[in-house]
C-alpha cells in the first residue's frame, strides 16, 4: 500500500447525552453504522487527547436518514447515527463530557467501500488534473490540490487550493469548491494521486 494512505480515520462524532442512563448520541460520517456496531471498544479523540472506551451497548437510529457522505440515497432505511453507552458512563453528566469527541477507527474497521466510493481522507492531497479536452491545456496539467472535503446540499464538495496557477481563464490564487460529481470530475487514481477535472470552468 502506498505511504500516502493514512491508516486511521475519523469515522464519526459524539453528540449530546440521551436519556438518563448515560447514552450519548453519535453520527457516522460514512452514512452507515454496521462497522461501528461491530466494535467492542472505541478510540475517542477530544481536544487532541485520545482515550479508549469499552462499548456496553450501541443502538442505531433506524429512522430514514436525511443525507450521507457515501452509500445509498436519502430515505433508504439505513442508519447514519444512533446512541452509544460506554462503560463507566452512568448518567447524562458523564455523557456530556464526551460530547464533541471524534470516533477514530483503523482502516480495517472503517466502513467498507463499494465500487466508485472513496474514503474522505484518501481524497485529500490528490491533484486535480486536466482531461485534455480544454483548448490550450495539456492533459494531466495540474489545476490545484484537494485540501478538504465537505458535505454540500448536492453531495460532496472538494476544497481545492489552486495556488499560483488557478483556473482556465488564468486567474490566480486562493481556493475553490468543486462538486465531486460525474459531470464535474472524472477518474480518480489513488495510486497516481490525481482526480480528473472535466469542468475546469468551475475554478473561474
Amino acid at each position: 500500500m502506498s505511504s500516502r494512505f493514512i491508516e486511521r480515520f475519523v469515522a464519526g462524532m459524539l453528540g449530546q447525552p440521551f436519556g438518563l442512563e448515560g447514552f450519548v448520541k453519535f453520527r457516522s460520517f460514512s452514512g452507515e453504522t454496521a462497522h461501528l456496531e461491530r466494535l467492542g471498544s472505541m478510540t475517542l479523540r477530544k481536544n487532541g487527547v485520545e482515550t479508549a472506551r469499552r462499548v456496553v451497548e450501541i443502538r442505531p437510529d433506524m429512522r430514514p436518514r436525511k443525507h450521507a457522505w457515501k452509500g445509498g440515497p436519502s430515505g433508504d432505511g439505513r442508519s447514519d447515527g444512533g446512541i452509544i453507552l460506554f462503560e463507566g458512563v452512568d448518567g447524562p453528566e458523564k455523557a456530556k463530557l464526551l460530547t464533541g469527541s471524534e470516533i477514530v477507527v483503523s482502516r480495517e474497521d472503517a466502513a467498507p467501500l463499494e465500487e466508485g466510493e472513496y474514503y474522505i481522507e484518501d481524497l485529500k492531497g490528490l491533484c486535480l488534473v486536466a482531461d485534455g479536452k480544454t483548448p490550450g491545456v495539456e492533459a494531466g496539467a495540474v489545476f490545484g490540490v484537494v485540501t478538504g472535503v465537505f458535505e454540500g446540499g448536492g453531495g460532496l464538495l472538494l476544497e481545492v487550493n489552486v495556488g499560483e496557477t488557478a483556473s482556465a481563464d488564468g486567474s490566480r490564487g486562493g481556493t475553490r469548491l468543486v462538486p465531486f460529481r460525474d459531470e464535474f470530475t472524472g477518474a480518480v487514481s489513488l495510486e497516481n494521486g490525481t482526480i480528473v477535472l472535466r469542468a475546469p470552468w468551475v475554478l473561474d
